[in-house]
């Protein structure tokens, strides 16, 4: 008899957190918390005080969980307004339409095959050692995993060096995604100040969405998201509105390998070119793969420092 069930998806993620989360440090608060006349499964703090809520589902990912996990946000929120709140969902099959539909909500999202929950310990372990891998030197001789394969479909191994990269320098103020598919960071009193303002709903954040086959990727720092209580155009004029402002304010002393932004909502931005097409692990460039990472480093660092000027004088 198949015994598998949501509990043991979830008494497997609260027994392992770092594992099926990709975070370090995440501490459980709660199981089957409720809020308002809601219920999700997991609430967890990270180690920067900022909360996670995670939504599981057996079995592949419908409409009513890619959603649901929104009005966990919202509620949440309304009852916690000074927490910093990130939201993941974890299925067994997440279809390519409600990725790219997570994506775009801002919503980060794990895949785990129900067979990864059921094997014991030793049989992952031995999964993971036959995984085709590399080392990839990065800054302090410090090594981190690089898959020699880019794949569509699975986790994207080069957003999971980078954003282990970002860890190593971001501060208090920002909160970086755990999610496999896009690198998110987001600004946490820049977000404060502009739902102080305006509402609940825009978030400040570099993003970068995974490589393509030859590496070519773009990262970008952008206004993101929506304020549910406005129109689509209100909330396309008011991204555009802060985004200038952020523009104008780091235009100035814009260093040259960064650019400004044409699409309305994206303040400035980096294109970076990883090792090329790697199907075969021979195309792995490591000096390429550390330099740059390093200018996404850069360009955080260039955006911490003028956001910390724009949040005093905004």
């Amino acid at each position: 008899m198949n015994t598998f069930s949501e509990k043991t998806m979830e008494d497997a993620i609260v027994k392992n957190p770092e594992k099926f989360i990709n975070e370090e440090g995440l501490r459980l608060l709660a199981r089957q918390y409720r809020v308002g006349s809601y219920i999700f499964d997991l609430l967890f703090e990270d180690r920067h005080g900022g909360k996670l809520i995670v939504e599981i589902q057996k079995g592949t990912l419908d409409r009513t969980h890619t959603y649901k996990i929104l009005d966990y946000y919202h509620v949440y929120k309304e009852e916690n307004p000074r927490d910093f709140i990130d939201v993941m969902v974890i299925a067994n099959i997440i279809p390519p339409e409600r990725k790219r539909r997570l994506n775009d909500l801002g919503v980060d999202y794990k895949e785990v095959s129900e067979s990864i929950f059921i094997t014991d310990q030793s049989e992952i372990s031995r999964k993971i050692s036959e995984n085709d891998s590399v080392s990839v030197v990065i800054k302090n001789s410090k090594k981190v995993k690089m898959s020699a394969k880019r794949n569509s479909k699975g986790p994207c191994e080069d957003i999971i060096m980078i954003r282990e990269e970002l860890k190593k320098e971001i501060n208090s103020n920002w909160n970086i995604s755990r999610g496999d598919g896009s690198l998110i960071v987001k600004h946490k009193p820049t977000i404060d100040k502009i739902e102080n303002k305006y509402g609940k709903g825009l978030k400040v954040q570099i993003w970068m969405e995974r490589p393509n086959e030859k590496g070519y990727g773009r990262c970008k720092f952008e206004v993101a998201y929506s304020i549910p209580s406005l129109s689509k155009e209100e909330n396309i004029s008011l991204r555009e509105k802060i985004a200038r402002k952020l523009r104008s304010l780091m235009a100035k002393d814009l260093p040259k390998e960064f650019e400004e932004a044409s699409d309305s909502s994206t303040v400035i931005a980096l294109r970076i070119n990883l090792s090329g097409d790697q199907t075969d692990g021979n195309d792995i460039n490591i000096d390429l793969d550390k330099n740059e990472i390093l200018k996404i480093i850069e360009f955080y660092r260039f955006i911490d420092e003028k956001l910390n000027e724009w949040n005093y004088s905004y």
